[in-house]
C-alpha cells in the first residue's frame, strides 16, 4: 500500500532555505509541512552542510546536484517513517493531511455533509416586539499541551 496519496510529487511540498554562512560551511535545509487530524501544523526538517574545500571543489552545479540527493534521501526518509508509522499523506491542499491508516477507511466511508444553505430572510417583527438579544460567544477550545 502506498503512504502518500497526493497529486503532485512529495518533493513538490518542500521549502528549501539556505541558513547564514559563517565563512567556513554553507548549511541548506529542506522543510515538509504537514496538518494532523485537528489541522494543527507541524513539520519535518532536514540540513545538510558543504565546507568551503568542497564548496569550491564542486561549485554551483555540485550544489545543486548535492541537493537533489539531498532531495531524494529526504523523500525516502519521509516514505519509510510513514510505513513505520502507519501513516499516509492524503489531501489536495498546499499543505497535506497526514492520517493513521487505519482512519482512512473511516474518513473515507464518512457521508459528505452538505453546505450550509443560506440563512433565511428575516420576518417582519411587530413594531411592539422586544429587541433580539445576541447570543453569548462561543469559548475558545482548550489548548493542546505541547
Amino acid at each position: 500500500m502506498t503512504h502518500v496519496r497526493l497529486p503532485r510529487p512529495l518533493s513538490s511540498y518542500f521549502a528549501f532555505g539556505e541558513d547564514e554562512t559563517d565563512g567556513t560551511r554553507r548549511r541548506f535545509g529542506l522543510y515538509f509541512p504537514f496538518r494532523r487530524n485537528d489541522d494543527q501544523v507541524e513539520g519535518m526538517r532536514w540540513v545538510w552542510s558543504i565546507d568551503a574545500a568542497e564548496l569550491e571543489r564542486i561549485g554551483p552545479e555540485g550544489v545543486a546536484q548535492r541537493r537533489q540527493v539531498e532531495t531524494e534521501r529526504f523523500v525516502a526518509m519521509i516514505e519509510w517513517w510513514l510505513r513505520h508509522s502507519d501513516n499516509v499523506l492524503v489531501g489536495d491542499d498546499a499543505i497535506p493531511l497526514m492520517v493513521r491508516r487505519s482512519r482512512l477507511k473511516t474518513l473515507a466511508a464518512a457521508p459528505q455533509m452538505p453546505p450550509e444553505a443560506p440563512p433565511a430572510a428575516p420576518a417582519e417583527l411587530p413594531p411592539d416586539a422586544p429587541a433580539a438579544v445576541p447570543d453569548p460567544p462561543t469559548a475558545l477550545p482548550a489548548r493542546r499541551a505541547m
